[in-house]
């Protein structure tokens, strides 16, 4: 994945929603009762004081979520909140540990400090407690969505299995089964 095209172009898309008034340099900020002050566009965002960069940041985001069509909900599952590491084979052949966020039927979300090109296939391996027991997941991925989380330093990578090795999809099945049932005794209790 060229992450420098993608951050590329996201700079560019807020330098524009920034200079909207005049080309070239971003809105202008207030200090308390002081008198606007123009910032050039050149001024990097770390060099503003962090008071500017909030106010600038709130309105770009405003723009960008407005911009954005809402989207009716796309999983075909639940997910299930999770914590357990996953191992992923690289196609060098190394093997890495990923931290999984959630699970369904159909994938699973980890975060992990490196992108992975969408559409790539991985073979992983997890571990699921059902109850006293750990239960071995050995699946086939593929990499359907790779975001960058900046304020985690990492990136979100969203698989979307493919096919599981012997046993792993009852192991995963008996696991959701066994999450939905905790999941009714709780709002019982």
């Amino acid at each position: 994945m060229d992450n420098s095209k993608d951050a590329e172009f996201w700079a560019n898309r807020k330098q524009q929603l920034l200079s909207r008034e005049k080309p070239g340099v971003q809105p202008t900020h207030k200090k308390s009762d002081e008198e606007p002050v123009a910032q050039p566009a050149n001024v990097e965002e770390s060099q503003l004081q962090p008071e500017l960069v909030v106010q600038v940041a709130e309105p770009v985001m405003a723009e960008l979520q407005r911009e954005q069509p809402q989207k009716p909900e796309k999983r075909r599952h639940e997910r299930y909140v999770v914590r357990l590491p996953v191992h992923i084979r690289c196609s060098d052949g190394e093997v890495i540990e990923a931290a999984a966020n959630n699970l369904s039927y159909s994938g699973i979300y980890v975060e992990y400090p490196a992108a992975a090109d969408l559409g790539a296939v991985f073979e992983m391996m997890f571990d699921l407690r059902i109850g006293g027991d750990l239960q071995r997941v050995f699946a086939k991925a593929r990499v359907a969505r790779c975001i960058f989380i900046g304020n985690k330093d990492c990136y979100g990578l969203a698989f979307e299995f493919l096919s599981f090795g012997k046993s792993s999809q009852v192991h995963l099945e008996k696991y959701i089964q066994y999450r939905e049932r905790k999941n009714h005794e709780n709002k019982f209790f």
